[in-house]
């Protein structure tokens, strides 16, 4: 039975259908509300983007499957390299690419990530959150001086 495998493209279908007539019959009313539909194209852009990034991934790797199943004995064959790609990576691709459209697509999103990346990345090198780029620039300068310098150095030779 393909039904449990080709329902979910099917649904995802008839979601994109309805983003694409609401991104198109979506007419700005008057100035005041501007704003408004603004941001509710802008969300429905990115629901769109997520349901295409999810409709290509599992319409392909639900194809390749019953193609496997159907024309190939019976299981798919999952060592065949196209066959382990389109089967079992490109859900995970899917994943993968849900938060990237999420964090690009939002501002406010972007923007908690870009800090929490950077306090995480000074965190971890011990230096404070809110050093500026011109003290970051003097110190990597010195560190890089001081590395060549002892590399320049001769090296002590042992008597012998």
């Amino acid at each position: 039975n393909l039904v449990p495998f080709l329902l979910p493209s099917f649904l995802s279908a008839i979601c994109m259908i309805h983003q694409i007539v609401t991104l198109a019959t979506n007419k700005t009313p008057g100035p005041a509300s501007n704003a408004n539909v603004k941001r509710q194209n802008q969300i429905t852009v990115s629901i769109a983007l997520l349901t295409t990034t999810f409709f290509i991934c599992n319409s392909l790797s639900v194809v390749s499957c019953v193609f496997s199943i159907l024309y190939q004995g019976g299981t798919p064959s999952h060592m065949q390299l196209p066959n382990f790609i389109l089967i079992y990576i490109l859900p995970y691709i899917n994943s993968a690419a849900n938060p990237a459209i999420l964090i690009l697509r939002g501002a406010a999103l972007r923007t908690w990530v870009t800090e929490t990346v950077k306090n995480k990345a000074f965190s971890r090198l011990n230096l404070p959150a809110q050093m500026s780029m011109k003290t970051m620039s003097s110190t990597t300068s010195l560190a890089a001086k001081k590395i060549s310098s002892c590399s320049t150095a001769q090296p002590a030779r042992s008597g012998g």
